[in-house]
């Protein structure tokens, strides 16, 4: 996660916006948001929230009694948040909103061109129109989920989290990172074994985990389609990891432990 005190030591006059994330695709933890709120107002800067995938999800794991940190305008430093309702909202691709803590912030957006010879033109994003039968499709699919709906989702996402942290958590040359519950997510790595081999076995038996760096470990995102198959990925796992601890240092590099290990050994830059 960000730290809010090397954060506030990098603000400079021409600091616009701090971002944060709630929570982070990497690695499922949600950032100090509250601490960093207080780095925003101090300085008179923004602090824009990426909840876009947890926008659908953590409120409804706050209304469950879960302890979540404060990630939204409750934080008087947020002054946006942007939430994907093709994620967790479970509506089609494509379609995300964007909340702004009060209508001078949203002014912004839009774009106006009064030369335009075609008359004005104004626009309030930057792709122009858009179609809106996937905001309707958004629509409904929400309305039919419902709040106990979601909540049920949540509830069942974080309780397969839980399971699957204590499982890896509970394995040789394995350790949980950045753990943070209620998640939905899990990444882990080891100090012992290639990660990437580990992921690469895991893809042979039809897993997708993504695949992280700096430091390299893995992520596990939790759906509905996972939840009830927990006990078999823990399986696959050991299995990857034994097979792993086998080849030992000279195993053949596949797929991305190739990749993420060439990677890791390229100059950061020129």
């Amino acid at each position: 996660t960000l730290n809010a005190d090397q954060v506030a030591k990098r603000v400079t006059s021409n600091t616009i916006m701090i971002y944060a994330s709630a929570p982070s695709y990497m690695h499922g933890v949600i950032d100090p948001i509250p601490e960093l709120s207080k780095v925003a107002k101090r300085n008179n800067i923004g602090l824009h929230v990426d909840a876009c995938l947890g926008g659908f999800f953590l409120p409804f794991a706050k209304q469950l009694g879960y302890d979540i940190i404060p990630f939204d305008f409750s934080n008087p430093g947020v002054t946006s948040i942007s939430a994907d309702l093709h994620k967790y909202g479970y509506g089609p691709m494509t379609r995300s909103v964007v909340l702004y803590r009060n209508e001078d912030f949203r002014q912004a957006q839009y774009f106006a061109y009064p030369k335009f010879t075609g008359g004005l033109y104004a626009t309030p994003t930057i792709a122009g129109s858009r179609p809106g039968a996937l905001l309707a499709c958004a629509w409904a699919t929400m309305m039919s989920i419902g709040e106990e709906g979601y909540q049920e989702r949540v509830k069942a996402i974080v309780e397969a989290c839980r399971q699957l942290a204590s499982g890896i958590a509970n394995m040789e040359d394995l350790e949980v990172c950045g753990q943070q519950l209620p998640t939905l997510s899990v990444a882990f790595t080891s100090d012992t074994l290639d990660i990437y081999r580990i992921a690469d076995h895991m893809k042979d038996k039809n897993w997708s985990i993504n695949s992280m760096q700096n430091p390299p470990c893995l992520d596990f995102i939790m759906t509905l389609n996972t939840v009830p198959k927990i006990d078999q990925f823990l399986a696959d796992l050991g299995t990857a990891v034994k097979l792993t601890r086998k080849e030992g240092a000279d195993g053949k590099s596949m797929g991305s432990a190739k990749i993420y290990g060439a990677v890791g050994k390229m100059p950061s830059g020129p």
